[in-house]
């Protein structure tokens, strides 16, 4: 028997949720929204910012369905290392995992940012920062404390190659700061790349 989607992602309320513009197209969302909704997919740039910001500060129901999503795509937010073995068959839903782990271990205090509202036609759009360019350097890092059990991580733990950029800055920042992770799932898997 399948599960309703209300029973995955309670909290997803069609009026204050600005994640709910992101979910796959129903009569609701129409509805809802109105002939806006064409606009907002997790194949919009728009969409891939916003799931991506609010899934790196919470990794909720709503960020797992969206993690799901098997359309092969390239998406014009597809990051720079499009080339990487594996990246050609990144669904929505990996390219979503990427962005998420970018925005969450990432340390953008060197990088100029641009901020936008999701929706500019609704007065309470959450706004959205991103980086202004892809082609700077950032660099990621994460708490060994607390990496074996994030639902991230553990995401691109079961892809490596897919993400291997990211795991390999991961690598590199951590290396250089000297954070040990050598006791950690991510840190057995470094080692075997």
């Amino acid at each position: 028997m399948y599960r309703t989607f209300s029973e995955i992602a309670p909290h997803i309320n069609e009026s204050t949720d600005p994640l709910f513009y992101c979910l796959p197209d129903n009569v609701n969302k129409s509805f809802h929204i109105g002939s806006m909704a064409q606009n907002y997919k997790m194949t919009s740039p728009s969409c891939q910012a916003l799931a991506s910001s609010v899934c790196a500060l919470d990794w909720s129901g709503s960020c797992e369905i969206l993690s799901h999503d098997p359309t092969v795509l390239q998406p014009s937010t597809l990051p720079i290392y499009a080339n990487f073995p594996g990246n050609q068959s990144m669904t929505y839903g990996d390219i979503l995992v990427w962005n998420t782990a970018f925005k969450k271990y990432g340390d953008f205090s060197g990088c100029k940012t641009q901020s936008y509202y999701f929706d500019p036609t609704v007065a309470n759009s959450p706004l959205i920062t991103e980086p202004v360019s892809r082609n700077v350097f950032v660099p990621l890092t994460v708490d060994p404390k607390k990496i074996d059990s994030d639902p991230v991580m553990n995401k691109m733990l079961m892809k490596p190659l897919m993400y291997y950029a990211i795991l390999m800055n991961i690598k590199n920042t951590c290396k250089y700061k000297r954070i040990n992770l050598t006791q950690t799932k991510l840190g057995k898997i470094l080692q075997q790349l």
